[in-house]
């Protein structure tokens, strides 16, 4: 019997819509703790909405409180990706996801 199995790399995002825009010292000082954290950040033009690459909602809140801007979050939504690299399966497979994180690999 061959051996059987899925192998994917996930990748987890955090969107984060402020109720008002953050002004650019706030979105600078944002970003350089990201950038200490080794935490991908993106701030769309608008400058309401946060695109954070954490795995944990906790590091997420964790960046908001440190900023005090945890009153003026409108809407948070996690987003998962799988990227499939692997497939290999007749029937049943066993299951194995990654994080694209290297620090939470097992």
């Amino acid at each position: 019997m061959a051996d059987k199995a899925l192998s994917a790399i996930c990748k987890n995002t955090k969107e984060i819509i402020f109720t008002e825009p953050l002004d650019e010292s706030e979105i600078l000082a944002i970003m350089s703790f990201c950038k200490a954290k080794k935490i991908g950040c993106t701030f769309t033009q608008s400058k309401r909405l946060l695109i954070l690459e954490c795995n944990t909602l906790a590091e997420a809140l964790d960046i908001l409180s440190e900023f005090g801007l945890i009153e003026f979050m409108g809407s948070l939504k996690e987003i998962t990706e799988w990227d499939l690299k692997r497939i290999e399966a007749e029937e049943e497979i066993e299951i194995t996801f990654t994080p694209e994180n290297e620090d939470l690999k097992t």
